[in-house]
Formats: C-alpha cells, structure tokens, sequence
C-alpha cells in the first residue's frame, strides 16, 4: 500500500454443519486516492450462504442440499464536501445454486436457481459535532431470478427504491 493506493485482500472460510459442506469464498478491496478527498474505490469477491436448517432436514427437506454463491463487484467514488462526506457507488451480483422448490422429484428442494442483482447508491454523511451524525442514502436495483433456466422474474421480495435517513446525537 502507498499513501495513495491501499489493497485490502481476504479469505473466509465456513463450514455448514447441517450439510457437511465447507466454503473458501476469496475477497478483494481496494481504494485509490486520486486527490484530497476524491477516493476511487473498487472491491469484487465470492460469497456463500448455507440453506436454512429446516431446508436440510432430512424429513421435510434435501440433505443434499449446496451452499448457495454469490460474485459481487462494486466501483464507487468517495468525494468530502467539507463536513459532509458523499459516496457513489454501483454495484453488481451473480447468484447460483438458489434453493427452490424442486420439480416432481423425491426431495421437496434443490439448488436450481440463478440471480442476477445490480443497482447504484448514493449516501450523504455529515458529523453534527462531536456527538452526533446525520446518515441519507437512496438505492436504486434490480433484483432477478431465474429457476432451472426458465425466463428471469423479479425475486419475491424486490425492492427497487430504497431511501434511508437515520441520525443519532
């Protein structure tokens, strides 16, 4: 790292229990200071998330069951506005082995399913004093599924605008 460029890598490793699976999901950070306040910032990595445990059970779902994956990539700029600190972003996610609902087969679930999410953010920050803080964002996404490659649909609970303000003192 310099005083410009800073890299930050990782590596989380998770074992699922339930159905004897272990995940390495590789991650990468990395932020470029092209001037005083101005921060170009980049990150992409794997993540994975195990099937909910009634999902796994034996007697009402698939032991069998993978972890579902995900590759998420982001590019964003930070810019500090005298007190307030404004940041834009874009990002982007690949998902694969979503669990749905099976299709005539012995097991009431699978991993079937494909997503595909991407959508940008803009936050607004701004310390009031030494106590407090003030915290606006809007997200704007998209969020599509697609199972056993059957046409792309809206995921069941798609929220295509979301507008945060939160604040403490």
């Amino acid at each position: 790292a310099t005083r410009a460029w800073q890299i930050v890598a990782g590596l989380r490793a998770d074992y699922y229990d339930e159905i004897e699976y272990g995940t390495l999901d590789p991650r990468l950070v990395t932020r470029y200071q092209l001037r005083q306040g101005t921060t170009l910032k980049a990150g992409a990595g794997l993540f994975s998330q195990g099937p909910e445990i009634a999902q796994s059970l034996p007697e009402i779902g698939n032991p069998n069951l993978q972890p579902m994956h995900g590759q998420h990539y982001s590019l964003g700029l930070d810019q500090k506005l005298g007190p307030l600190a404004l940041s834009v972003e874009g990002f982007y996610k690949r998902l694969d082995d979503l669990i749905v609902s099976s299709q005539g087969t012995e097991v009431p679930v699978e991993n079937g399913g494909r997503g595909r999410i991407w959508g940008a953010e803009l936050s607004l920050k701004s310390q009031l004093g030494q106590r407090g803080f003030a915290f606006l964002s809007y997200t704007f996404s998209r969020s599509r599924r697609n199972d056993y490659g059957q046409s792309w649909r809206r995921f069941d609970y798609d929220q295509p605008h979301i507008l945060t303000l939160s604040g403490s003192y």
